[in-house]
């Protein structure tokens, strides 16, 4: 019986100074050890003590889906304790990921701001339906720290003056923008891009694509939807001035044009394209075909192409007539 006990204190005792080890932690490697954590699990930790409460509230990677939470406020309680300004730590990610919600639209600007505020490096902001009301904040536009950002499902408010001299990766996915100067300014504004991803649909007013950019190396271009109306509506087309260019996906059957300016023939190129063939035949074939040929002799070089069957069909039927 007293072997036992002694056993039972002595396992007790092993655990307190268990515990106690980890307590007497340096500062920084506690805060590293809650970075590895998933942000919910993180925000656990704060009911051991006021010292890992503070720490849980300091780590550099955060990660909110509101689908994890009991309800939008206690989503919203959580974030704003995580992105109050008054902490002086950098925020190294942070992603948002949000559904539906009405009462959502004021929290985000101020979010997004803050983490501007503490330095952001990579920025992640999904939405799983879109609210159409202007949510970014200008702020967002002069991020002098931001390495990576991806909007999903937002509105940008425009704009004049746009600069980003860190950003390398942007990934834009059905997002509403004022104009198409907006997007073209958003992406020539950032000097070292390098993977640039655009996701857009026939209900945004972007119409002409236009990127430039001497830093990029991969570019994912896509058009969703289907446009219907007159056939004089021949304004959608694409052009691509880019000559570090290594990587190229377009899917896009809405667009009449695809002009490659300045680029030298990429490694890698999937394409899933149609001109918009049968508007474009029906009211100017001999433009249509000068088209489909100026495009494909940029790419004439290349060394790895997937064309789509639809695409090979279009350039099938041009070409017979040639």
């Amino acid at each position: 019986m007293y072997v036992s006990r002694v056993k039972q204190t002595m396992s007790t005792k092993r655990g307190v100074t268990s515990q106690d080890s980890i307590s007497l932690l340096p500062d920084d490697l506690l805060c590293r050890i809650l970075s590895n954590l998933p942000t919910k699990v993180a925000v656990r930790t704060s009911v051991l003590s006021k010292r890992w409460k503070r720490f849980s509230l300091s780590v550099p990677l955060l990660e909110f889906n509101v689908s994890e939470f009991h309800g939008y406020y206690e989503f919203a309680r959580v974030v704003h304790g995580f992105l109050d300004t008054s902490r002086e730590t950098c925020i190294h990610k942070l992603k948002l990921a949000f559904e539906k919600k009405q009462h959502d639209r004021s929290y985000l600007t101020q979010w997004i701001h803050n983490a501007v505020k503490r330095k952001v490096q990579h920025l992640d902001i999904g939405r799983w339906s879109y609210l159409g009301q202007e949510l970014i904040p200008h702020s967002l536009y002069t991020c002098e720290t931001l390495v990576s950002l991806r909007l999903h499902n937002v509105s940008l408010p425009d704009f004049d003056h746009v600069s980003l001299p860190r950003l390398k990766t942007m990934h834009l996915i059905d997002n509403i923008y004022p104009n198409d100067a907006l997007l073209e300014n958003l992406i020539s504004s950032c000097p070292v891009l390098e993977d640039l991803n655009v996701s857009r649909d026939v209900e945004n007013i972007v119409k002409v694509l236009r990127v430039r950019s001497l830093s990029l190396k991969s570019l994912i271009l896509a058009l969703d939807g289907d446009r219907y109306g007159d056939i004089e509506d021949d304004s959608w087309e694409v052009v691509i001035d880019a000559p570090r260019l290594s990587y190229l996906s377009l899917r896009d059957d809405q667009s009449k044009s695809f002009v490659l300016s300045s680029v030298t023939s990429p490694a890698k190129v999937d394409i899933d394209v149609t001109f918009d063939v049968v508007r474009s035949v029906l009211k100017n074939f001999l433009l249509t075909r000068s088209v489909v040929r100026n495009f494909f002799t940029r790419l004439s070089s290349v060394r790895d192409m997937t064309m789509s069957g639809t695409t090979l069909k279009v350039y099938i039927y041009i070409c017979q007539w040639e």
